[in-house]
């Protein structure tokens, strides 16, 4: 157990889609193996239910079978054909075929069967019983049981008889269609082998003369229908056509549609044009006139509208105050303020401005005046609109009246022309009757018995009883629901198993059991992960390490602390407990929750060598949480705790992480993307499968560096046979 393989995320394995491929993998090796372990009781299961199915061989009745070959014929053959063929879908078709099939297996036709042969009257049939006990009248040793409450019809109880012969016979029948012919093959079952001959014979027999009968009696009814329903097909039509001429008579058509129609239509067209026109310029005087309503009198607004601006009286009056403008600034510059010849020139100004504001009124006014023209146009033309589409309506409603009338007249006509062609034909094909059905090949005796089939029921017990025997098995391995060994371990996460870790007495010394006592199997066992995870840095150095679990209680904690002692003697190492939530690894190492830690450093509220604290005994750096963070996933997330994870790279050879459970909080998940390895814990007799195998595909997911996993707490005593030659190990050391 001390040589590993390189990490997992070396190798690919911690990729999501590898991982799925890998945990179907070792599901198919986990249940192999449980099927290898139970391999005497699959054995046992199998060997009982074949030596009960040949019991069962031998204890059954032979039942022969005899077959009779029968050809459909096809109607389609026929020289003339009947008016069924008219009404009747599946004419010379696979369901036509697959109707005289269905036919044979009718109750009508094992009664006219029963009745001919007489077979309630034959003991061979099973109708009457062969003797012993079934033949006692139990009811004359026992009259209190008898019903005397009325006298029975005879009548009655007949019909019951050939009822409960119909069923029995039907029981004993099969029809065996030859898909892709019109060949159908009849069973018929029975324990005498002349009786079963016997009767597949006369089943054919009565089915051809059943049809000829039948076919015979149809075409006489369908004859007789005919004759009824022309006539009433012929007064259909006469009244269809007087139906189709009132109408055109009332209404006044020649031709409804056509020219007029598109006149009409043509009207619609223009319309459309003109009342899009009228919605383009509406548009464009709301624009301008909802900017004309906002600027009121405000002249600043109205110069901003390019519409106003466009006017030519407005663009003069512009003109003229940029002119006098122009004049003012000129005599400025010669004149004082006061010269007669500067007030001339302000009054033309103030003058030509006040022309200007009015022309922007005035033309504001004749916006609003454009916009409501605009408007009252659009209207009218869709009002005159609706009235040209209201007439094109009334056009196509007097089309549709008068296409149903004509297509009633139409489907009448081609009704009566049909059912009188159909009449003629039947007619002359009155006398004329074809074969359904014929024998091609007739029953014989059977030689040999049909059941039971002894080699097929062998088999299946076989099948059955190895099926039976997997099943209890996995049931078996499966009602098992957590992990003992490594193997199983191994086998459903595919994680390497760097050890098995024994249950110790004092749990007081639970996270110091490394130093306080190293010569248990316990620090044994911490000093074989130590051992695989120095080697396995020969081809990659794993500074930092996650301990995890799917769980609390599992006793990563301990094995955190004690992990990080055990490089302590050889390394410089630094403990973080990232389990931000339930903080333990200070209470665990004796240290009180007040001190500060993680928490104060990344919030600012105190020194990082006020935070990180030595344990001498254990020769080991401690950074606690300090204070339980409002918000643990943004603090293992954020970028100062990233760079504070890096900074200690730097300073130590080794960091171990105490995190928290992956199936409780989602903070691992995260933590795990800034280190080197992650060593999964799980504890002996308690974690459930699912539990396990959903933790370590979350972190596969999360592409987490899994090295290995650690068993913990195992009960050495109680589980020897597994775990023998690691506890033994562990003993001789210790």
């Amino acid at each position: 157990m001390n040589n590993f393989p390189p990490a997992q995320d070396d190798v690919g394995r911690n990729t999501a889609g590898n991982s799925l491929v890998n945990e179907q993998f070792l599901d198919l090796r986990e249940l192999l193996g449980a099927l290898v372990q139970h391999r005497w009781g699959i054995l046992s299961v199998t060997v009982v239910i074949t030596l009960l199915a040949g019991l069962w061989i031998f204890a059954t009745t032979p039942i022969y079978r005899a077959t009779v070959l029968l050809q459909i014929e096809n109607r389609s053959n026929r020289p003339i054909k009947e008016v069924q063929d008219v009404y009747d879908p599946g004419y010379g078709t696979y369901e036509q075929v697959g109707t005289e099939y269905g036919l044979l297996e009718t109750r009508e036709l094992a009664r006219r069967t029963i009745k001919k042969l007489k077979l309630i009257e034959n003991p061979d049939f099973g109708m009457k019983s062969g003797g012993g006990l079934a033949d006692i009248d139990w009811l004359s040793w026992l009259p209190f049981l008898a019903d005397t409450s009325a006298p029975k019809d005879s009548a009655a109880e007949d019909a019951r008889t050939l009822e409960k012969a119909v069923d029995l016979f039907g029981a004993n029948l099969t029809i065996e269609p030859m898909y892709g012919t019109k060949l159908v093959r009849v069973h018929y079952e029975s324990k005498s082998p002349d009786l079963a001959a016997e009767v597949a014979n006369a089943l054919s027999a009565v089915f051809i003369e059943s049809n000829l009968e039948s076919r015979l009696a149809m075409t006489r009814t369908t004859t007789t229908w005919l004759n009824e329903r022309l006539e009433t097909i012929r007064a259909d039509l006469n009244k269809s056509e007087g139906a189709l001429q009132d109408f055109r008579d009332k209404e006044q058509l020649v031709s409804v549609g056509g020219g007029s129609r598109g006149l009409v239509e043509q009207q619609v067209t223009d319309n459309a044009q003109r009342i899009q026109e009228a919605q383009r310029k509406k548009t464009e005087y709301a624009s301008a006139y909802k900017k004309v309503k906002e600027a009121g009198n405000n002249f600043a607004q109205l110069e901003n509208i390019s519409v106003l601006l466009n006017d030519k009286v407005v663009v003069d009056a512009k003109t003229r105050v940029l002119e006098e403008t122009q004049k003012l600034k000129s005599l400025a510059s010669r004149y004082g303020a006061k010269h007669p010849a500067m007030a001339t020139a302000k009054a033309a100004l103030d003058s030509a401005t006040a022309s200007y504001h009015s022309q922007l009124l005035i033309a504001a006014q004749g916006v609003k005046a454009g916009y409501e023209v605009a408007s009252e146009t659009e209207r009218q033309l869709s009002i005159q609109d609706q009235g040209v589409r209201n007439q094109v309506r009334g056009l196509d409603r007097k089309q549709a009246q008068l296409d149903a009338l004509q297509r009633d007249v139409a489907t009448n006509r081609d009704l009566y022309n049909l059912f009188l062609t159909r009449f003629k034909e039947t007619e002359s094909a009155g006398n004329y009757q074809e074969v359904v059905a014929r024998v091609i090949d007739p029953a014989v005796v059977p030689s040999k018995s049909f059941k039971p089939q002894k080699k097929k029921i062998l088999l299946w017990g076989l099948a059955i009883g190895f099926a039976l025997g997997i099943l209890s098995a996995l049931l078996r391995h499966l009602l098992s629901d957590t992990i003992v060994s490594a193997e199983e371990m191994e086998l459903l996460t595919g994680l390497q198993v760097l050890s098995a870790l024994p249950e110790f007495e004092d749990k007081a010394k639970g996270s110091t059991q490394f130093v306080a006592e190293p010569k248990t199997g316990f620090s044994e066992g911490l000093r074989s992960i130590r051992t695989g995870l120095l080697l396995a840095d020969l081809s990659h150095k794993r500074k930092k390490i996650v301990v995890t679990s799917s769980a609390p209680k599992e006793g990563k904690t301990t094995i955190s602390c004690n992990l990080a002692m055990a490089f302590g003697q050889m390394e410089r190492v630094l403990l973080i407990d990232c389990d931000l939530r339930r903080a333990s690894v200070s209470r665990s190492l004796g240290m009180t929750d007040k001190l500060p830690g993680l928490t104060e450093y990344l919030s600012g509220t105190a020194p990082l060598d006020k935070c990180v604290h030595r344990i001498e005994s254990g020769k080991i750096d401690v950074l606690p949480v300090g204070q339980i963070p409002p918000n643990p996933g943004e603090v293992l997330a954020s970028q100062k705790f990233h760079l504070l994870i890096e900074s200690f790279a730097a300073q130590y050879d080794r960091i171990i992480f105490d995190s928290a459970p992956c199936q409780a909080v989602s903070d691992t998940l995260l933590l795990v993307q800034h280190v080197d390895a992650v060593i999964f814990v799980v504890k002996a007799e308690s974690t459930t499968r699912n539990l396990i195998k959903n933790s370590v595909r979350q972190l596969r997911q999360a592409r987490a560096p899994l090295v290995g996993a650690v068993i913990n707490a195992v009960n050495m005593k109680k589980h020897s046979k597994r775990y023998g030659t690691y506890y033994y190990d562990y003993r001789y050391y210790a």
